[in-house]
């Protein structure tokens, strides 16, 4: 892992390389491991990590719901190739702070703007799946000069019905069980032959979803169930792919259409995967999201 002065100054480089001013905001920053933290404006330490070469140009990448930053594991040797990849934990997962009471989408964003204020980044690309992926959209509505291509994978500009997150919120308050939530969302997010076969990609999946507060998910369910930007998408000027899975039961392929026809001149990539492609076809995914950096990076 590379020291914290070694952050900023390749991030200082990425930012001079694109003609931005460096930014420098102090932040309490210790080193736990292969984790390093900032802390948000509100308090709460956001864990992050940092894989590739110092002067690559950056790419961030921001997980479902119910992961932690370990889900993006197997393209991090394809994408480090070519970027210093910028992982995080999510407040409320992984080895991030678990404030009380529920979350927004505008916290969520708000923590990865400050994440890149945290490490003197002008700009970066942005990769984001499921819950990542209104975290993207976010982005790209409130903080478009931040983000150079964004991708959308996996996600939806509106989830519900509101009814059904307030009980599941509920349930997780009064008697969590996170056993049957984790099993709900395999269910969810995996083909059942990888399921009934126990296949080893699944196990991990299992743990960090056994592993993830139930105050975080629940604050986290809040955030989805209070978004709505079917309409303000059509803000965004960023270059934008959307990927979606053509089994996906969680963000429909439906999602996926309507993102990428509201975004003006968003690109649409349908995979025959439920709703985690990076997982179900690694090599396809980390090929389309590289050939969608690069192609529109050099135009």
């Amino acid at each position: 892992m590379k020291s914290i002065l070694s952050a900023k100054r390749l991030h200082a480089r990425a930012v001079v390389a694109r003609r931005r001013p460096p930014l420098s905001i102090p932040q309490e920053q210790n080193i736990m491991h292969d984790t390093t933290f900032i802390t948000a404006g509100d308090g709460c330490r956001i864990a992050y990590r940092l894989d590739g070469a110092d002067d690559n140009p950056v790419l961030v990448l921001s997980n479902s719901i119910g992961t932690t930053l370990h889900m993006w594991d197997a393209q991090i040797a394809a994408l480090t190739e070519h970027f210093c990849v910028l992982r995080y934990d999510f407040r409320g997962h992984g080895k991030s702070d678990v404030p009380p009471g529920a979350y927004s989408m505008d916290r969520l964003g708000r923590d990865v703007v400050e994440l890149l204020d945290a490490l003197n980044i002008g700009r970066a690309h942005f990769l984001g799946l499921s819950l990542g992926g209104f975290v993207g959209q976010w982005l790209g509505i409130h903080a478009s000069d931040r983000i150079d291509q964004l991708i959308l994978s996996n996600t939806s500009s509106r989830l519900g019905p509101v009814s059904e997150f307030d009980a599941r919120i509920k349930a997780l308050k009064t008697s969590p069980d996170m056993a049957a939530v984790a099993e709900g969302f395999l269910a969810a997010w995996f083909p059942r032959p990888m399921l009934e076969v126990m296949h080893p990609e699944v196990q991990p999946f299992r743990d960090m979803l056994l592993s993830t507060p139930p105050q975080g998910l629940a604050g986290l369910y809040a955030a989805v169930r209070d978004a709505d930007m079917r309409r303000t998408i059509a803000l965004i000027d960023r270059p934008t792919l959307v990927i979606a899975g053509t089994d996906d039961t969680v963000t429909l392929a439906s999602h996926g259409e309507h993102i990428a026809s509201t975004v003006p001149g968003a690109r649409l990539v349908m995979m025959p995967a439920v709703h985690l492609p990076n997982i179900e076809h690694p090599k396809m995914y980390a090929r389309t999201v590289l050939d969608f950096l690069r192609e529109t990076e050099v135009a």
